[in-house]
């Protein structure tokens, strides 16, 4: 496997990965007051590669922007799940639930 194919979290660049005594400190991510340490490696084509490079915006990492895609997909889905509930799902109104949950 090429080192150009490969994505290194979080100091993502194109060609070799740079290694900097900052790498370290740029590799851990806070996440719910937890620091997460980014220690995977993701594989991609090289027109991949390109694609998200291109999707990244100046100052974020690709690790960021990944996450960000995440998200964006998380949302999205919950989105549409919710739309379907709301168009097919059968409800029941809040006073009759308390009254039959005993609340």
């Amino acid at each position: 496997m090429n080192a150009n194919n490969i994505l290194e979290a979080p100091s993502f660049r194109v060609g070799r990965p740079q290694f900097t005594e900052r790498r370290g400190k740029d590799m851990a991510e806070a996440k719910g007051g937890q620091v997460e340490i980014a220690n995977k490696r993701v594989a991609l084509t090289p027109s991949t590669w390109a694609a998200l490079s291109n999707i990244k915006t100046p100052g974020k990492s690709l690790g960021d922007t990944v996450s960000d895609l995440i998200n964006e997909h998380q949302r999205r889905t919950l989105e549409r799940d919710l739309d379907e509930i709301d168009a097919n799902g059968q409800f029941i109104p809040w006073e009759k639930t308390k009254k039959e949950l005993g609340l």
